[in-house]
């Protein structure tokens, strides 16, 4: 498969894209990992990416399922606004549905059990200070516009029976976040952090609607020596640009 022209994430570092998307290395990684998932899913599957943001998870969704539809849906109007001339530019413009709107109210307007994988990188620091700018507010707080409980709620609506459910959450946040799962049972909890030997920072967290054996791993993105893992390496491969 053709490497991605859109993406240059290098030593996962900060970086911008051609198309001006900001890719963070945590969202990069996440983006790849669930990515994967998507080869497992029969043709005909629906993904549903909340709080898309710029639409970085769903044009890397998009990559490596080439013909699966997926819908993206981003609160902020200019956030969104980026998101649809992103994936316009992109090879999969039409495979991604940019909808401007919050996933409580499309979980109000849909009749439920309509996806067979929800991906979110959600809002992040629940427990801190707000951010001055509305639009940092609403992309960096949990409580601005997304809490916590209204999207538990919107996931275990919004899932088919079998459906799975995929998180990015800040390590400190997850087990709070955990306790009050409302109708949603984890099956997976894959902790990275920044370097070998340190606690891990961030958590992928798997989610479904029925209680299941929890698989837990732990895994770093750079070795002691500040080189890539064999991990995080294989994970983003399929994004680079080609050398």
């Amino acid at each position: 498969m053709p490497r991605n022209p859109f993406f240059q994430f290098r030593e996962f570092t900060i970086w911008q894209d051609r198309c001006g998307m900001k890719v963070t290395a945590d969202a990069t990684l996440f983006g790849a990992y669930v990515a994967r998932l998507g080869l497992a899913l029969p043709p005909a599957a629906q993904v549903l990416d909340v709080g898309t943001g710029t639409g970085l998870l769903a044009l890397m969704f998009a990559q490596l399922n080439p013909g699966r539809q997926i819908h993206a849906v981003e609160l902020e109007p200019e956030a969104a606004q980026q998101a649809a001339e992103n994936v316009a530019a992109s090879p999969w413009a039409g495979q991604i549905t940019v909808l401007v709107q919050s996933v409580q109210k499309l979980a109000e307007t849909s009749p439920g059990a309509a996806y067979d994988l929800i991906i979110s990188n959600p809002p992040f620091f629940g427990q801190s200070l707000p951010a001055p700018e509305a639009s940092r507010r609403l992309a960096r707080h949990s409580q601005a516009g997304l809490p916590p409980s209204e999207l538990r709620a919107a996931l275990a609506h919004l899932l088919k029976p079998t459906g799975q459910a995929w998180l990015l959450l800040p390590a400190q946040e997850a087990r709070q976040w955990e306790t009050q799962l409302s109708g949603l049972w984890p099956h997976t909890r894959l902790w990275f952090g920044h370097r070998e030997g340190l606690p891990p920072h961030r958590l992928i967290l798997g989610l479904g609607l029925a209680p299941a054996l929890v698989h837990e791993v732990i895994h770093a993105t750079q070795t002691r020596e500040g080189r890539p893992t064999t991990w995080a390496a294989g994970l983003t491969a399929p994004f680079y640009l080609a050398s």
